[in-house]
């Protein structure tokens, strides 16, 4: 590998890191035409149910104006109860009636660190689904119920139901066989028309013990006018409200996800995003431009799982990516990640580790780029051995450039030498580490997969074992390039010197590899250095063969 090809490697792989930590830096406010927010909305970061609703133009037109309630207490002998029960194999919900809101999601088939506790979605003390109702200047209206009469009339669902002076809310919700749960939710009113408010003011749960990148991974997002919005934790650094017709919304961490799909009867227009104690959370604004309303919703609640998320229909599937762009595996990317995942779904059927599912990958992408991967060392031994005839040529013909190239392509085609034989490998495996980047970062079948001392192959090396042993390996590699003492002795003081650049790049490189990857997946990391192992003995077979 000449010196071009590595400086061009360390810069991709620079651009790569650079991209990924800081391409969320600037918070940018997503405004869309036509809805402005209220201020009122602003008490919303509060946790504050007294919300300012935005005003959607086709209400300011609207020739009947809202009824606002008087201010009323709403007092109920209803009992409280915070644990109504909803389960399948794969998923336990709490409901409470007090809102009738969710107040506990629990995955039965996934652990936190310790292995024992149950992966828990919904914040300590934290509520979600609970609705708002403000007429459309804004203004919340009084008598809505409080505390909620309900039945189950099956395992599988539950009903609520809720009466006061506000009018008639029925609530149901019906638990499917998975992580997908139905919400019905049907108003009869003393409003000509009035929005409703779905509150998401707790975000989702901390699952993870390594919670560096977690202005990046935890976000919003929505289908805002069929286009998928995205505000990472980092950009909800300053309040955010977008406008438009909104499909489905989604709040996610690194691994698990919460999101409602509208039926294509509702309206919901605006939403309001904000940092909720460091957790992405948001207000979303329906509207009913009757007395009465009847809509439809699909909840999932769960891991980021491809086919569960796919089955949701109405793209949603856009939320089991973590962002845009290749460096998420989309774009000209994605079918490369896919195929990379079904690969590692294959081996993990029959390797119950996912570390040695990395190594077997490694080991099959080398023999996949061996034939390549040969001539190029073979090509760089050769060019190292005709190096003196170039340096002669240079300096004979240095005042006449195009005789020097006529020269020195006679050189190389003699010695079957070409000068860009390192390239080509090195582009081919651009595309594959750039594929396996998200593979191995966001998949949820490689959370907790440990090996050896690793505890986590989707998180950084806690202890630097890989990253130092691949700089190690990098610099062996590195050193075996470099010419031995008789050839030294033969060059000139110019092809000494380039020697001696060559000798800093030696010590440069693997440190400047050590910063990019230690912050990388240990599972990438892996990958990488068994790769640059096998590299390593493949070119110490082929330099032994041309000494």
């Amino acid at each position: 590998m000449d010196k071009n090809t590595i400086w061009a490697f360390i810069l991709i792989l620079a651009v790569f890191w650079l991209s990924s930590e800081l391409l969320w830096k600037k918070n940018v406010v997503v405004e869309k035409p036509g809805v402005t927010a209220e201020s009122g909305v602003k008490e919303a970061v509060a946790g504050v149910s007294e919300v300012k609703q935005p005003v959607a133009e086709s209400a300011s037109s609207s020739s009947t104006p809202a009824v606002v309630i008087p201010e009323e207490d709403y007092e109920s002998d209803i009992a409280l109860n915070e644990s109504i029960i909803l389960e399948n194999q794969k998923i336990r919900i709490s409901f409470t009636n007090q809102g009738a809101g969710i107040n506990s999601i629990q995955l039965k088939n996934y652990y936190l660190q310790d292995k024992e506790s149950i992966v828990e979605l919904v914040r300590e003390n934290g509520r979600l689904m609970t609705l708002d109702y403000a007429d459309v200047t804004g203004n919340l209206l009084s008598g809505v119920p409080v505390i909620y009469n309900w039945e189950k009339p099956d395992q599988s669902s539950v009903i609520f139901t809720g009466t006061g002076s506000f009018g008639t809310i029925r609530k149901t919700f019906i638990l499917g066989d998975s992580y997908q749960m139905e919400m019905d939710l049907a108003v009869t009113s003393n409003q000509s028309q009035f929005d409703y408010v779905f509150k998401f003011d707790d975000g989702i749960a901390d699952t993870e013990r390594y919670l560096k990148r977690k202005k990046q991974n935890y976000q919003l997002i929505f289908d805002l006018d069929n286009k998928v919005e995205r505000l990472t934790l980092q950009k909800l650094g300053k309040n955010q409200e977008l406008n438009g017709k909104i499909d489905w919304a989604a709040v996610r961490s690194k691994f698990f996800v919460i999101g409602i799909i509208k039926d294509e009867l509702s309206s919901l227009y605006h939403v309001f995003a904000y940092d909720n104690n460091d957790s992405p959370a948001f207000r979303m604004y329906g509207r009913s431009t009757r007395s009465e309303l009847n809509s439809h919703y699909s909840i999932y609640l769960g891991p980021v799982l491809a086919g569960e998320m796919n089955a949701m229909g109405r793209g949603f599937e856009s939320a089991y990516y973590a962002g845009n762009g290749i460096f998420f595996g989309q774009g000209f990317i994605k079918p490369i990640s896919r195929f990379f995942s079904w690969i590692f779904t294959q081996f993990h059927r029959v390797i119950p580790s996912f570390g040695l599912c990395l190594i077997l990958f490694s080991i099959l992408i080398k023999l996949l780029l061996y034939p390549l991967t040969h001539k190029s060392f073979e090509s760089s031994t050769k060019l190292q051995k005709v190096q003196p005839q170039v340096t002669a040529l240079r300096e004979k013909y240095k005042s006449d450039p195009q005789k020097m190239n006529q020269e020195m392509q006679k050189i190389y085609k003699e010695h079957g030498v070409s000068p860009l034989g390192g390239c080509l490998p090195m582009l081919l495996q651009m595309p594959i580490f750039f594929a396996l980047y998200p593979v191995i970062r966001y998949s949820i079948d490689l959370r907790q997969a440990g090996f050896l001392w690793l505890n986590d192959l989707s998180e950084p090396d806690p202890y630097l074992i890989l990253p130092i042993l691949m700089a190690v390996f990098m610099f062996l590699q590195q050193y075996m390039m470099q010419p031995k003492k008789e050839a030294l002795a033969e060059m000139s003081d110019q092809q000494k010197a380039q020697m001696q650049s060559q000798k800093m790049m030696m010590y440069m490189m693997p440190a400047m590899m050590f910063f990019l990857f230690k912050s990388f997946p240990s599972g990438l990391v892996l990958y990488w250095t068994v790769f640059n192992v096998m590299s390593m003995f493949q070119q110490r077979v082929i330099r032994r063969k041309f000494s």
